[in-house]
């Protein structure tokens, strides 16, 4: 894309990602104060009295409502702006089984969280907040270690780089970094998407070298290097500890704020 399109793009990206957002919370708020939300929690305990299963329904109603209302936005946003500005190179319907996979994941995650608290609401009255947030503290860290294993191989495919004179080169590259990476692998992307990419992926013993093969098809391994590079800056500038540290007091401060 030119300056002027690709400018286009980011803005109706952006505004299309606020206006989400703020839907969002519009949902969220307009439930609460208007007292709805107490009266599907209501609903919930008079379907099912059994407090874990009242609370998993609540979660799965709200996400369902939540769903029906970002969905258009989330499709003008990750598939028709991708499309219309020639960045998608799948079908509607392979988008939208990534789409549902990924929300049954999300959903599936968010009531394991969600029943993990109540738990300890119950527990301990007094420091659910702190033990709530060890917990989610704790499993960022284990989602950064597995996404490359268990994560992404549900949505793309990998299989370890076959060219052997980049391979080197990219070996070389992290050793001289000391980031060093237990694999280098092709992640087929070029079915879904022209946009070409590279990352280091994964924490300790999942940490991989991952190459788009939309890039391996339009750069030379200089320029692959040189890109390589920039993502082995953020594992030698400790940039993901940061990350992991910013969300970790954000974690924090939620849970305190729920509390008080």
């Amino acid at each position: 894309m030119n300056e002027d399109k690709s400018a286009r793009y980011h803005r109706l990206k952006r505004r299309a990602g606020l206006a989400s957002a703020m839907m969002t919370a519009a949902v969220l708020g307009g439930l609460l104060l208007s007292g709805a939300s107490a009266a599907l929690a209501g609903a919930a305990r008079a379907m099912a009295p059994r407090p874990v299963v009242s609370v998993a329904l609540y979660v799965l109603i709200l996400a369902a409502a939540l769903e029906a209302v970002a969905f258009p936005l989330v499709f003008y946003r990750n598939f028709f702006l991708e499309r219309r500005y020639g960045l998608s190179s799948g079908p509607a319907r392979r988008w939208m089984r990534d789409y549902v996979k990924a929300s049954l994941l999300g959903l599936a995650l968010g009531l394991l969280g969600v029943e993990t608290v109540y738990l300890l609401l119950i527990a301990s009255p007094s420091w659910w907040w702190l033990l709530s947030s060890g917990l989610f503290i704790c499993a960022l860290a284990v989602v950064a270690n597995l996404a490359p294993v268990v994560l992404l191989p549900l949505f793309y495919t990998f299989r370890p780089l076959e060219h052997d004179s980049l391979r080197a080169r990219l070996v070389a590259l992290s050793a001289r970094a000391g980031v060093p990476v237990l694999g280098i692998y092709e992640w087929a992307v070029g079915d879904k998407t022209h946009r070409a990419n590279a990352a280091l992926v994964g924490t300790g013993r999942t940490r991989r070298i991952i190459v788009s093969d939309t890039l391996l098809a339009a750069y030379s391994q200089e320029e692959i290097e040189v890109i390589m590079a920039h993502e082995l800056g953020h594992h030698v500038h400790r940039d993901i500890l940061v990350a992991l540290g910013a969300e970790s007091v954000l974690v924090l401060a939620a849970f305190f704020a729920a509390a008080c």
